[in-house]
């Protein structure tokens, strides 16, 4: 998720990643950027800040990886990757 990327362009989130570290960086993106969310439009999602704000880093990793699932994100701003 490094390279550069257009403004509005639909990223999916790996399963897998090449170390730990970008995992955990990733994870903890991730988890700012929904903690976000349900804070500004709690009605976009079934779900609530007071509860994902409780998940252990476990958690947040699991629901990356489930491999029955897909995440993406969308590129907002191109200067802030």
């Amino acid at each position: 998720m490094t390279a550069p990327h257009t403004i509005g362009e639909a990223l999916l989130i790996p399963k897998t990643f090449q170390s730990q570290q970008s995992l955990d960086e990733i994870v903890e993106r991730y988890k700012n950027l929904r903690l976000h969310g349900l804070q500004v439009d709690p009605k976009s999602f079934s779900s609530t800040y007071e509860v994902e704000s409780q998940f252990s880093p476990a958690i947040w990793r699991s629901r990356l990886q489930n491999p029955a699932g897909q995440t993406f994100v969308s590129v907002a701003d191109s200067d802030k990757q």
